[in-house]
């Protein structure tokens, strides 16, 4: 019967992970930290908490708060303007919980009023203006201060066979990267009856358009190759039978951290469920705190894993570089390697080999 001593290796490694979690991308081995100024990086000094709005270095008056690492809207709903360039675009705005990367093609269902809304207005308006922003949400209600643009492209009214449960099911294409510079309507966060506005500008990379990272690629590919080998029985339906680049070219990269933050993260959160209810169902005893201490481990794993896709996939979609999105997937797959003897203790001396 399992005893909380034969948790202390998962355990022990939950935790380290979270810790690892916030500075992983700094770390010499890692392939450098992000091109950030120094007062943007978590781990250089302490964090600000998710209020703190440190003020834009150029001056402007607009406000960030960044909270490892990841850019965040200020509480008035204002971002820093640095490096954002044209006037800017309104569009309506869709606050989502998950990492949404150029080039996928998500369906969302739709049922709360106030998007039900979003999507009548956009079909009223005409099929030029079928695009919105979608952006992160995180656990205390900020908006992520970067995200990206979704166009429609096939909606279908499903109320009916619903029982108005949901109200459509859309299919988008992730058009491109963009930065929300100011919400129109911030009182909408507190107002579930009308959906945010924003004013958006298009997000491109200043730096390396010309320069070969073709072997970097390859050595970010084999860490994940070399990693998922430990996992036989993992499966990644929407890529198999594809081949897994890192590359500028049609998305490849996009594509890979989609695999890479989707794909596994999905298959190591139903890894860590079905062992810790193995342990459950393996307990013979009325111990009711054990099985509470069991649950709670389980449940603070699948928060992890969320925390872990929202802020690498938002690094990304802030990143100006390819070569930065690369060292910051390359860092996340060799930071994951070194638990993988939480699932295999014969890999245990092999995982902390850099």
């Amino acid at each position: 019967m399992p005893r909380f001593a034969d948790l202390a290796l998962p355990v022990a490694l939950v935790l380290l992970q979270l810790i690892w979690s916030g500075i992983f991308q700094h770390l010499p081995w890692s392939g450098e930290a992000p091109n950030n100024p120094p007062d943007d990086q978590t781990g250089l000094k302490p964090a600000p908490a998710a209020t703190d709005t440190p003020k834009d270095r150029k001056g402007s008056g607009n406000q960030v708060a960044v909270v490892n690492a990841v850019k965040w809207l200020s509480s008035d709903g204002t971002s820093a303007t640095t490096a954002a360039t044209g006037d800017g675009t309104e569009v309506p705005l869709f606050p989502l919980g998950a990492f949404y990367p150029p080039h996928s093609r998500p369906t969302l269902k739709i049922f709360e009023p106030r998007y039900r809304k979003l999507y009548q207005d956009l079909l009223a308006s005409g099929s030029e203006s079928s695009e919105f922003a979608v952006t992160a949400v995180s656990e205390t209600g900020q908006l992520a201060a970067f995200g990206v643009i979704f166009r429609i492209d096939e909606l279908k009214d499903v109320a009916e066979e619903t029982q108005n449960q949901i109200k459509y099911l859309g299919r988008h294409t992730v058009m491109r990267r963009v930065q929300i510079r100011e919400l129109v309507n911030p009182d909408a966060m507190r107002d579930t009856s009308s959906y945010l506005k924003a004013v958006v500008v298009p997000v491109e990379d200043d730096a390396d358009s010309d320069e070969d990272f073709s072997e970097l690629e390859a050595d970010t590919i084999e860490s994940f190759k070399d990693l998922i080998s430990l996992y036989p029985n993992f499966r990644f339906p929407d890529f198999d039978g594809k081949e897994i680049n890192a590359s500028r070219q049609n998305g490849g990269l996009w594509h890979f951290a989609s695999l890479w933050i989707d794909g596994y993260w999905a298959n190591r959160a139903l890894v860590s469920q079905q062992q810790l209810l193995s342990q459950i169902q393996q307990i013979t005893e009325d111990t009711d705190s054990e099985i509470g201490t069991l649950k709670q481990l389980l449940d603070s794993e699948l928060r992890r894993a969320q925390r872990e896709q929202v802020t690498l996939g938002q690094q990304l979609l802030q990143s100006r570089s390819h070569q930065e999105r690369l060292k910051l997937l390359r860092s996340a797959i060799k930071m994951e390697r070194l638990f993988a003897a939480a699932d295999d203790p014969e890999h245990q001396g092999v995982a902390f080999v850099g």
